[in-house]
């Protein structure tokens, strides 16, 4: 069977492209994830552009006009260090730990992704929700410092 240089250049770019369909919240695919039509995630703990917070992770609570659910969960990245991918969006315990912050909109649903994860103290940590039924980048929402 004959192939043509076209052909081939055709199954290359396919295999490249399937090779970046798994989502592991690395962010490899450059279409982002997008939330549901008038949702607008919020990082309300640890309050975006806190410092002084634990190094040690143990949650995110975002603030959503409507509930993303368990098919999303929240990603923390420390440059220099990588990505963690945290628990499924779960609903948040009222009220919420300190410091917090009040997101610009009205009836807020609280949802917490878990983590057990240590950085070093004096990072940056920036938080970003992955939509985990695709093969999107994860959206950052906000950072915050220990």
């Amino acid at each position: 069977m004959k192939i043509s240089r076209v052909g081939l250049t055709l199954l290359g770019t396919a295999c490249l492209l399937a090779a970046c369909s798994s989502n592991s919240g690395s962010g490899s695919n450059p279409v982002a994830c997008v939330p549901p039509a008038g949702d607008t995630p919020f990082l309300a703990f640890p309050a975006s552009g806190s410092t002084g917070n634990s190094p040690n992770i143990g949650q995110v609570i975002v603030a959503d006009q409507t509930a993303l659910g368990s098919g999303w969960d929240a990603v923390v990245t420390v440059s220099g260090i990588g990505s963690q991918l945290g628990g499924t969006f779960q609903p948040a315990a009222l009220p919420l730990p300190s410091p917090n912050a009040t997101p610009p909109f009205a009836n807020p649903v609280y949802e917490s992704s878990a983590f057990n994860v240590a950085v070093p103290a004096g990072s940056t940590v920036q938080v970003s929700v992955n939509n985990l039924n695709s093969t999107c980048t994860p959206v950052v929402i906000g950072s915050f410092g220990t």
